[in-house]
């Protein structure tokens, strides 16, 4: 007997909460010009194809890189410093994701 499941979500702001309390952003991750960068661009399924141009986090226009080796490249700094903005953390001395200021997690 199929399981019929319903996802629902809270909208706050630039995120939303999913029925299991995780946080979808509005921002994604896509490998481009040797770096992993963040996006507000519309994201297709599956990811943004290789080639497609994208606008970043840091200002730029990049074609994706939508391989197995990019996710490996390192985090652009600029995307991330926006992303935790967007987000409301920051990123503690390990470049790890902590919570803001009078924010509890």
């Amino acid at each position: 007997m199929p399981i019929k499941v319903s996802i629902g979500f809270l909208d706050s702001g630039n995120k939303k909460s999913t029925a299991w309390g995780c946080w979808m952003y509005s921002f994604h991750w896509v490998p481009a010009d040797g770096q992993r960068h963040a996006s507000l661009d519309s994201r297709p399924g599956g990811g943004y194809p290789t080639g497609m141009p994208v606008s970043t986090l840091c200002e730029r226009n990049l074609p994706a890189d939508n391989s197995d080796l990019g996710w490996l490249w390192s985090t652009c700094g600029d995307c991330n410093a926006e992303a935790h903005r967007i987000a409301g953390t920051r990123p503690d001395a390990n470049g790890s994701q902590a919570p803001s200021p009078g924010r509890g997690r």
